[in-house]
């Protein structure tokens, strides 16, 4: 059995290191502690929860990137973040922020914008037979759609939608400040899942607002070019 742990995917794509900012986090933070792994393509169907990533180590199986990370603090018995109470909370409030605001507005961007569609069409379903490439895709896009509503921001229109994402990225933008990471100099946790959504929204594949928001905002594109050259 190999002692490497087993990193589940999707792939590099976008001009990203991983089209979803989740496998990135984990990639961001296995860098960030100087822990080898083997990157494979995931397949959800074959996924513990449905999801990606998941990781493979040991004869385990860890299903979604914050419990990988817990997994992988406790395994490898790494160092934790110096950081007080108050900014563990900041973190933590932050990244479910992202998480549940940020990233489907991310998701309506790519998928449901009519310009882009085609884009993420064939990045995402180009090796299927273009017989069933339509179906299929048509078929995910639709899932997708009926996802945000039932997570009650795609109930919103696109304008509200994009809203939501600007007051998230002024948030970061000012948590952030001047600071070269979250909490100082150093990157922590934290700016392993920030960095990874940050580079979410500064594709330049797809045109989009939030691509336009994010660029607005100088210390979030220092922050992906900083978190870019130490992260990944």
């Amino acid at each position: 059995m190999t002692d490497t742990p087993k990193l589940y995917r999707f792939f590099a794509g976008l001009g990203l290191p991983d089209i979803s900012p989740y496998p990135m986090k984990v990639m961001a933070f296995m860098r960030l502690h100087n822990l080898d792994y083997e990157a494979l393509s995931g397949d959800v169907r074959k996924a513990p929860l449905g999801k990606i990533p998941y990781l493979e180590h040991r004869g385990k199986q860890i299903a979604d990137s914050e419990l990988i990370l817990d997994y992988l603090e406790k395994e490898y018995q790494l160092p934790k973040d110096d950081l007080t109470k108050e900014q563990h909370a900041i973190g933590h409030s932050l990244c479910r922020m992202l998480d549940e605001r940020l990233y489907w507005v991310v998701v309506y961007s790519r998928w449901m914008e009519d310009h882009n569609w085609p884009i993420i069409r064939d990045k995402i379903f180009g090796s299927i037979p273009s017989i069933l490439r339509g179906l299929i895709s048509g078929q995910v896009r639709k899932g997708l759609s009926k996802t945000l509503y039932q997570h009650g921001i795609g109930r919103h229109s696109p304008e509200q939608m994009y809203d939501f994402a600007h007051r998230v990225l002024q948030a970061l933008s000012d948590l952030l400040c001047d600071k070269p990471y979250l909490f100082g100099d150093e990157p922590t946790r934290y700016d392993c899942t920030a960095v990874s959504f940050v580079a979410g929204c500064l594709q330049t594949e797809m045109p989009s607002k939030v691509l336009d928001m994010t660029k607005s905002f100088p210390n979030l594109v220092a922050y992906w070019e900083r978190g870019k050259q130490r992260l990944f």
